[in-house]
């Protein structure tokens, strides 16, 4: 489990989902009202590695292996 990543800052998630093509603020609203899972560390507001994973699946068609893993 050592270096296994098991949360994405905004910051991150904004790179790796929006390429940057949102701003800041839009994604910390979405954050916010729940349309992003967020864990909330102190101010930090932190996103699930499963979400993220599960986003990008789903922008490339690309099976998940949490749907795989619900079946």
């Amino acid at each position: 489990m050592k270096g296994d990543k098991v949360y994405y800052t905004l910051e991150e998630v904004r790179d790796l989902i929006f390429s940057q093509k949102i701003s800041k603020s839009t994604i910390r609203k979405l954050a916010i009202t729940g349309q992003i899972p967020t864990v909330r560390i102190f101010s930090k507001r932190l996103v699930p590695v499963w979400w993220v994973t599960e986003a990008l699946a789903n922008a490339t068609n690309a099976p998940s292996s949490r749907k795989e893993a619900t079946r």
